[in-house]
């Protein structure tokens, strides 16, 4: 168990601070809240919460292997500075608009849909029923329980599956009809730079793609520390024994550090 989501108190408070000023994020852990606490009642030998202790293991090491390039969970947000072109050439902002939307692309394909996913596993885990079809594996028809159960589902099937369950606030974090527009190419791109497309509006218009580039890492870095929070609970012994352990090392190092100037 890697400690990838572990962050300073400094660090969790100054994200928390920007977190709790903004009305969405207080909308999402409404939702959120109520299933999490169900989780929290279980004993922790309960079969239900050993499987989602399971997927929130799995789902640490998935991000793990961006985390590292990533850096901290703030530094995600530098991820949404625009690409440097001179503004005034048109086929400029027309390249800096298609790089955009492969980015947005990419971005709800990867750390959106992790989200969606283990949003969906709290849903299963409090009793709720979310079945996939198998494509080559028997049986066909399977209760989702991990991770890897969810990969033989759609991304607009779990969407929808979230919102009749509620969760309609935490599946603002991706737009599936844009999503939907790009992945089938099924949009203009303006002189201007921005794009035709249709979005969750649910018609065409005018959009500005580095703006919902913005508005999808505001709703993940809100999701991302609520999930963050449940893994700090639910390893908290884990937690401990690591935090323990380096401490541990630490002093171990300074001693022989001052043998060694001693001598």
């Amino acid at each position: 168990m890697s400690s990838t989501l572990m962050r300073t108190e400094a660090d969790m408070t100054s994200i928390l601070d920007i977190l709790e000023k903004d009305p969405d994020f207080t909308d999402i852990k409404s939702e959120l809240d109520p299933l999490i606490y169900e989780i929290f009642k279980l004993a922790k030998t309960n079969p239900k919460y050993v499987q989602f202790k399971k997927c929130l293991d799995d789902w640490n090491k998935r991000f793990a292997t961006v985390f590292p390039i990533a850096g901290t969970v703030d530094s995600l947000q530098r991820l949404t500075v625009q690409p440097i072109f001179k503004e005034e050439e048109k086929e400029n902002r027309r390249l800096k608009t298609v790089i955009g939307l492969f980015r947005y692309l990419g971005l709800v394909e990867s750390l959106g849909t992790q989200i969606v996913d283990l949003s969906l596993l709290l849903l299963v885990a409090n009793g709720h029923d979310f079945h996939v079809e198998r494509e080559h594996e028997a049986p066909r028809i399977v209760h989702a329980t991990s991770l890897s159960d969810l990969e033989n589902s759609s991304l607009g099937v779990k969407i929808k599956f979230l919102e009749r369950c509620n969760l309609k606030k935490s599946t603002k974090l991706i737009d599936k009809d844009l999503r939907n527009s790009i992945a089938h190419l099924n949009f203009k791109i303006n002189d201007d730079g921005t794009l035709s497309a249709r979005s969750r509006e649910k018609k065409k218009k005018n959009i500005d793609i580095y703006q919902k580039i913005s508005e999808f890492y505001g709703k993940y870095l809100m999701l991302f520390h609520i999930f963050g929070e449940i893994q700090q609970h639910v390893f908290a012994e884990k937690f401990e024994a690591e935090r323990c352990k380096t401490i541990k090392e630490f002093k171990e190092k300074i001693k022989d550090y001052q043998k060694k100037t001693k001598s």
